[in-house]
């Protein structure tokens, strides 16, 4: 399967049928996989430019329809990871033919830490994977099907009431646009617009690991 066709499936993975079907994408032999971590980041988040708002997805007949809006302060982590398989082709079992590597980037959020003072308790921060389209993009789902997944396999449809988002990094920044649905009322739920700001590793910790590491030489010597 081409990436083309993967990242077409996992699109339509995010709005397509609530039924699930993992199955084999292609007969190709998978000889090895593996996870790099690529990078790192933490960042807190812009409250002036990011806000959170509840909103109902029907129409109560004679009652005001407000959204609720909350404040949205605190920080959080960034880490992308590349996904990696070596496979040989179909029916060659010895790779005469060459090996073959398939391979994604997704992006995680970790150790968030909001200032839970005024928001609702069934809020949660995304932790879901996000796949990395480009350099700068993202975009995820909590369904199913939204995982990395080997060139052997294929994956489709999902599940109700699925959380999504997607965004982008620019210069030292990120931002999020994502929606949540109610667990009870499922054209309900929240929307999230997050910006937020890396912050710089300090000078000091870099001195540590560099001393580590002549550490490390001089016992090695």
């Amino acid at each position: 399967m081409s990436l083309l066709n993967i990242k077409m499936a996992r699109y339509l993975s995010m709005v397509g049928l609530a039924v699930l079907n993992i199955g084999q994408a292609e007969a190709v032999i998978v000889v090895g996989s593996g996870v790099d971590l690529i990078d790192t980041k933490h960042y807190v988040i812009n409250t002036d430019q990011s806000n959170l708002n509840y909103s109902q997805g029907f129409i109560v007949f004679g009652a005001e329809q407000n959204a609720e809006n909350y404040d949205l302060a605190g920080t959080f982590d960034t880490v992308i990871k590349r996904f990696w398989w070596d496979y040989y082709l179909d029916g060659d079992a010895e790779g005469s033919q060459g090996t073959f590597t398939y391979e994604t980037n997704w992006l995680e959020f970790v150790n968030p830490s909001l200032n839970s003072g005024g928001l609702p308790s069934d809020f949660s921060f995304p932790s879901f994977p996000n796949f990395m389209s480009s350099d700068t993009e993202f975009f995820g789902s909590s369904g199913p099907c939204a995982l990395p997944f080997g060139p052997n396999t294929s994956c489709s449809g999902s599940s109700l009431g699925e959380s999504s988002l997607s965004g982008y990094f620019r210069a030292n920044k990120i931002f999020i646009e994502g929606s949540q649905p109610d667990s009870v009322f499922p054209f309900s739920g929240y929307q999230y617009h997050i910006e937020a700001t890396v912050v710089p590793v300090p000078a000091a910790f870099w001195l540590f690991i560099s001393g580590l590491s002549v550490l490390a030489i001089r016992h090695r010597s």
